[in-house]
C-alpha cells in the first residue's frame, strides 16, 4: 500500500536526520493496538500550511490525529488549567495582583 511505503520512507528520513543530529529516536510500535494513527505521514504535501483543500480521507486522518494528541495530553492540559485557576483564585481572595 502507498501509505506503508510512504511511512517506510518517512522512517528512513527520520533515522537519517536523528543519526546526523545525534538524537536517540524512539520509534512507534505499529503492532500496538493503541497506535491508531499509523497512516499519518507528517511530511505529506497536503499538510502544508498553504493547502486549503482536503479530501474527506485527509480530514478524517487529521481528526484521528487530533483525537490521539488530545488523549495523550488531556491530563496534563487539565492539570495546568486547574493549577492556574487555583493561583488566580488565591490571588483574588487575598487581594494580590495576579500576573
Amino acid at each position: 500500500s502507498t501509505s506503508n511505503l510512504d511511512h517506510k520512507i518517512f522512517d528512513e528520513n527520520q533515522d537519517f536526520f536523528c543519526d546526523r543530529r545525534g538524537f536517540n529516536r524512539i520509534t512507534r510500535d505499529v503492532t500496538n493496538k493503541y497506535c491508531e494513527v499509523y497512516d499519518f505521514i507528517p511530511t505529506a504535501k497536503f499538510y502544508a500550511f498553504d493547502n486549503f483543500t482536503y479530501t474527506t480521507d485527509q480530514v478524517d486522518l487529521m481528526i484521528k490525529l487530533a483525537k490521539a494528541n488530545w488523549l495523550e495530553s488531556e491530563k496534563q492540559v487539565k492539570g495546568i488549567i486547574i493549577d492556574t485557576w487555583k493561583k488566580k483564585r488565591y490571588a483574588r481572595l487575598n487581594g494580590i495582583n495576579f500576573t
